[in-house]
C-alpha cells in the first residue's frame, strides 16, 4: 500500500516556499515584504514532522534509534546543499570572486549563522540542523529517564514553556543590548529561534499522545475563535517592519503561534463539513511543496543572477524578470531534486530503511521528500518528514564582492 500525504501540509510548505521566492526579485512589494515569513511557517512545520517521525517510531518500537536517525538526516540533507556549495566555490574560482576563510567554514560545518556564511539565506539551515541534533538528544534522554514507559515524553509541554519563555527573554535582552538592528544579530542566532521549532514539537507531542486535547480546540465551539486569534497574532509581521523590535522579539512568539494553529487547522478537519476537491492552484502550491528543499537552494543564486544581468540592461521590466526567474528556479529546484537529491534517498532507503518503514513505499514519496510513513491515530497520517528550507530576510546577499 502506497504512503498516503496529507495534501494541506503539502500546501502549507508550498506557500511557505512561495513566499521566500517574492523576497529577492521584489517586483511585487506586499510580497518581496511579507515573504520572508515563510520561514517560521517552515520553522513550524519542521518541528512538528521531524517530531512525528521520532515519536512515531517511539509508539510503535518502544525505542528511538538515534544513529540511524542522525544517518537518514545526513543524507536528506548534505548532498543538495554541499552541491551547492561546490558549483558556488567554482563559480567563484572561475570569476574571482573572494571568499571568507571563516564564511566558507561556516558554510561547512552548518554554523553560518554564528560564523558568517557565504550565501546569506543559508543561516536558517544551520538553525534546523542545531534542532536536528538537539531534538533527539532531549528525548533520549527523557526516555533514558521513564525508561520502558508508554509516555516517557510527557514533561515535553513544560519544556516548551521554558524554551518559549526563555527565547523571548534572550530576544528582549538582545534587542535592548544591541539597539541598532541587524540581521545577522536579531534573527539568525539558533538560540533566539529554537522555540519557533520547539512549538512544532509541543503540537506533535499532543497529536501523538493526547490528540483528544487538540480534537477538542479544533472544535466548535473553539475552532473559530482560535482560528481568528491566530490571524490577529499576524499583524505585527504583516503591519511592521522586519527592523522593528516588536517583530523581532514578542513578534516571532506571536507568528509561530500562528502559524502552529493553522497546522492545526489544516489536519484536523472541521466536523460535518464537506470535504471539497482541491483546484489546480492549489495542486501546484503542493507539488512545489513537495521540492521545497531544492527550490529554497537555488532561489537566492538565481534571484542573483537575474537581478545582475537586469542590472547590465538597465531598464527592465520586473514583472517579466521575475516571471522568468520563478520558472527558471523552479526547474532548476526539480532538475537539482531529481539528478541529487532522489537517487541519495533511494539509496539510503536501501541501505539504512526506518524502522517502521512501510515495505511498499514508493519512490514517487521520496521525489516528494518522504521519509518514511508515519503511522499515527489521528484525522490524517502523517508522512511527511520535512527537510524544511527557511528565509526570514529581505536583504540576503549572494557570494561577497570585493
Amino acid at each position: 500500500m502506497a504512503p498516503k500525504r496529507v495534501f494541506e501540509l503539502d500546501v502549507l510548505r508550498g506557500i511557505a516556499i512561495l513566499l521566500v521566492m517574492g523576497v529577492h526579485v521584489p517586483a511585487y512589494p506586499i510580497w518581496s515584504t511579507v515573504g520572508g515569513w515563510g520561514v517560521d511557517l517552515f520553522f513550524v512545520l519542521s518541528g512538528f514532522l521531524i517530531s512525528n517521525l521520532l515519536f512515531t517510531e517511539y509508539r510503535a518500537t518502544n525505542h528511538i534509534q538515534l544513529r540511524r536517525f542522525f544517518v537518514r538526516r545526513a543524507l536528506k540533507l548534505y548532498p543538495s546543499f554541499y552541491v551547492l556549495i561546490a558549483v558556488t566555490l567554482g563559480y567563484c574560482f572561475l570569476w574571482k570572486v573572494p571568499v571568507l576563510g571563516h564564511e566558507l567554514f561556516g558554510e561547512m560545518i552548518l554554523t553560518q549563522n554564528y560564523l558568517g556564511s557565504i550565501w546569506g539565506h543559508t543561516w536558517s539551515l544551520a538553525v534546523e540542523e542545531h534542532f536536528y541534533i538537539f531534538l533527539p538528544l532531549l528525548l533520549a534522554f527523557l526516555m533514558y529517564r521513564k525508561r520502558g514507559a508508554d509516555n516517557p515524553f510527557s514533561s515535553i509541554p513544560a519544556i516548551f514553556l521554558v524554551v518559549a519563555v526563555t527565547c523571548l527573554l534572550l530576544r528582549i535582552g538582545n534587542a535592548m543590548q544591541h539597539p541598532v538592528f541587524h540581521h545577522r544579530v536579531h534573527y539568525e542566532p539558533s538560540h533566539l529561534r529554537m522555540d519557533s521549532l520547539f512549538f512544532g514539537v509541543v503540537l506533535s507531542y499532543f497529536h501523538n499522545f493526547r490528540q483528544a486535547v487538540l480534537q477538542k480546540l479544533m472544535s466548535n465551539p473553539w475552532r473559530f475563535p482560535i482560528s481568528l486569534v491566530s490571524v490577529l497574532a499576524l499583524c505585527p509581521a504583516l503591519f511592521l517592519q522586519p527592523d522593528d523590535p516588536i517583530v523581532y522579539t514578542v513578534g516571532f512568539t506571536l507568528v509561530y503561534l500562528s502559524f502552529g494553529t493553522m497546522l492545526l487547522l489544516s489536519i484536523y478537519k472541521e466536523k460535518g463539513k464537506k470535504l471539497v476537491e482541491p483546484g489546480i492552484a492549489a495542486k501546484a502550491i503542493a507539488k512545489m511543496g513537495t521540492y521545497s528543499y531544492t527550490l529554497y537552494l537555488w532561489h537566492v543564486p538565481m534571484a542573483m543572477l537575474f537581478s545582475g544581468i537586469a542590472a547590465r540592461f538597465g531598464i527592465v521590466n520586473q514583472y517579466a524578470l521575475h516571471a522568468v526567474y520563478f520558472m527558471t528556479t523552479i526547474a532548476l529546484g526539480v532538475g537539482s531534486a531529481e539528478l541529487v537529491e532522489i537517487p541519495i534517498l533511494r539509496m539510503r532507503e536501501r541501505l539504512f530503511p526506518l524502522a517502521i518503514a512501510n515495505p511498499t513505499e514508493s519512490l514517487a514519496c521520496l521525489a516528494s521528500q518522504l521519509d518514511g510513513t508515519l503511522q499515527q491515530p489521528g484525522p490524517a497520517e502523517i508522512v511527511h518528514e520535512s527537510s524544511l528550507p527557511h528565509e526570514s530576510s529581505p536583504a540576503v546577499t549572494g557570494p561577497r564582492q570585493a
